[in-house]
């Protein structure tokens, strides 16, 4: 027997022969007369502190004496960890018998207990346990040893912290994370196996209310979700956002994970808080063997989002040619409509995707459908400039001359965007081509206004009526002028329009012209011999014009040459009056 002597002069009695060396005699101490770890015990003979793997010699008394921890410089805390991290067992040893505190945290904040067990080094686990390290700390972002363990799939050191008696339902402090979820998120079926086993919280949810069985399938871990379900995990959690494990799987395309959810009877309909199933989140993200499985087990193949969207609509959208193939084979209503009016048709107009179009059109869906705003799937191309869709469209004999809610037809669309190829195909098509809008607007109309000489030479080939006026008198002619576009001007007075036409105030197209201070309309103009039997309204509009980048000068002359010596000396007489009369007042 070895008999131990305390500083405060207690006697402890030991059996030798059940003890191989200065450790084995330091472990007794701590399991049978709580003595602190044996990284803090020091065994002394005459003085002299035995190394621990020392042999112990029963004819001599010791002393063991008991040293505090010591607190590390962040240097030393630093050097643990790192020993920690590569699995130094020497290392770790050479530190914890300074005596170090074992759960210093590095510079980083992780604790060597998490970092040795994070990098499955199952023997210093050990030690830094035997240290009494803290075995539920939690590192800088409030993970566990147990789950820095188990998000690698480290069974052993899984097995010994549980063994230990970790926390094993601890949850990260941010995001409220279980190590049985790491386990699930990596794929790690042995850990989750073990967890199980150890009565671990199935159903738990971390902070967004994902469950492990989500966390799985998200991944596309079959085993996993095999393990949870086979332990009894509900299959239809939802988390905040009403997403469950089969929507999770669903719209991230893991089809085996999809069919195991459907073979034991996942809820096929649960929405999500934007209104999305299983099948019309597969369908956004183009998950073509996953919407197959869905809808062969019976999935609403019409369901709409929260904004009235459809599996079929978010295909279009997307260019799916083969989802939408899918979808319209297993006889999908085509012509269902969100919250805008708009149907499928009208997104494969929008987003230019021909072959969608051309797939809805043979499938039946109505080619005329107007949406809030009254616009056809053609107008909407017309409008977005998808002349192949407008194409299409033409072929099907979709109706040209529909108006939507602003009275514009598919050609005055045309005209307004300046696609003279859809307004040439229009008109081929057999298109009106003097229809008005509720203001008197025609096709030729709105192209002079937007500057399009090409639609407007398209029209005036196809024989349009050059002087059908706004209900204010304004003519293709007055407004191209107004707006100094010679090129149209030219097109139109070529193809014989009124140059003495007058809008609702008894203005020509030469007054507007002068008033706007256009030159050159006004050379056009006056070279045309546009009859002025009023010669003072067009002296008028020039003084009264507001200051525009000709000269009063110029505009003199081009009137002058018009009509004679006679304006000449009116207009001398005229503008000095009408300049004063300019600083005072502007026109109405």
């Amino acid at each position: 027997m070895l008999r131990l002597w305390t500083l405060s002069g207690e006697s402890i009695t030991c059996p030798v022969e059940e003890l191989e060396d200065v450790k084995a005699l330091k472990r007794l101490l701590h399991d049978l007369h709580q003595f602190p770890p044996r990284f803090r015990q020091r065994i002394l003979i005459d003085g002299r502190n035995l190394d621990d793997s020392a042999k112990l010699d029963p004819s001599v008394d010791a002393t063991v004496v008991l040293q505090a921890l010591q607190k590390p410089s962040q240097s030393e805390a630093d050097s643990l960890a790192a020993a920690a991290e590569c699995g130094s067992l020497s290392k770790v040893e050479a530190i914890l018998q300074l005596p170090q505190d074992p759960d210093a945290p590095d510079r980083s904040g992780g604790r060597p207990i998490f970092i040795a067990s994070l990098h499955g080094h199952i023997e210093t686990v050990r030690l830094l346990l035997e240290a009494k390290a803290d075995k539920d700390s939690v590192d800088h972002n409030g993970a566990t040893a147990l789950m820095g363990a188990c998000c690698r799939g480290h069974l052993e050191v899984a097995r010994l912290l549980l063994e230990a008696g970790v926390d094993k339902d601890a949850a990260g402090v941010d995001d409220g994370i279980t190590a049985l979820m790491l386990a699930a998120l990596g794929g790690h079926t042995e850990v989750l196996q073990l967890l199980i086993e150890a009565s671990v919280d199935i159903d738990t949810r971390d902070n967004r209310g994902d469950t492990s069985l989500m966390h799985a399938a998200i991944r596309g871990h079959f085993d996993a979700a095999c393990v949870l379900l086979g332990a009894g995990c509900s299959i239809d959690a939802c988390n905040g956002n009403g997403h469950t494990a089969l929507l999770n799987a669903s719209v991230t395309g893991h089809k085996d994970v999809v069919r195991l959810l459907l073979e034991l009877r996942a809820d096929l309909e649960v929405v999500d808080v934007e209104g999305m199933t299983a099948l019309t989140s597969a369908a956004l993200t183009g998950q073509l063997e996953v919407v197959a499985l869905l809808l062969e087990a019976g999935a609403d193949k019409n369901s709409t989002t929260a904004n009235g969207h459809s599996a079929l609509m978010r295909a279009a959208v997307k260019g799916q040619t083969d989802m939408v193939r899918l979808l319209v084979e297993a006889s999908a209503d085509k012509d269902t409509v969100d919250d805008g009016g708009c149907t499928a048709l009208h997104f494969a107009a929008n987003y230019g995707h021909k072959e969608i179009a051309a797939l809805l059109l043979k499938g039946g869906a109505d080619m005329n459908a107007a949406n809030n705003e009254g616009n056809t799937p053609l107008m909407r191309a017309i409008s977005i400039g998808h002349f192949s869709i407008v194409r299409v469209l033409l072929q099907a004999k979709a109706d040209m001359d529909a108006r939507n809610k602003s009275g514009c037809t598919p050609l005055m669309l045309a005209s307004l965007v300046g696609d003279y190829k859809a307004a040439y195909y229009l008109l081929e098509a057999g298109a009106s081509k003097n229809l008005t809008r509720d203001d008197g607007a025609t096709a030729l109309f709105i192209a002079s206004l937007q500057g399009s000489a090409a639609v407007v030479q398209v029209l005036l080939n196809a024989g349009v009526d050059t002087d059908i006026a706004l209900k204010n008198g304004l003519t293709a002619l007055m407004i191209a002028c107004s707006e100094g576009q010679i090129l149209i001007a030219t097109l139109l007075l070529e193809a014989g329009a009124d140059k003495d036409a007058v809008d609702d105030k008894g203005f020509t197209a030469l007054d507007i012209a002068s008033w706007h201070g256009h030159a050159e309309a006004v050379r056009l103009l006056s070279e045309a011999s546009v009859d002025q039997k009023p010669v003072s309204r067009a002296v008028g509009a020039l003084s009264m014009r507001a200051p525009g980048p000709s000269s009063d000068q110029e505009i003199f002359w081009q009137m002058a040459a018009m009509c004679g010596a006679g304006f000449c000396i009116v207009a001398l007489l005229a503008i000095p009056f009408y300049s004063r009369l300019q600083r005072l007042r502007r026109p109405s």
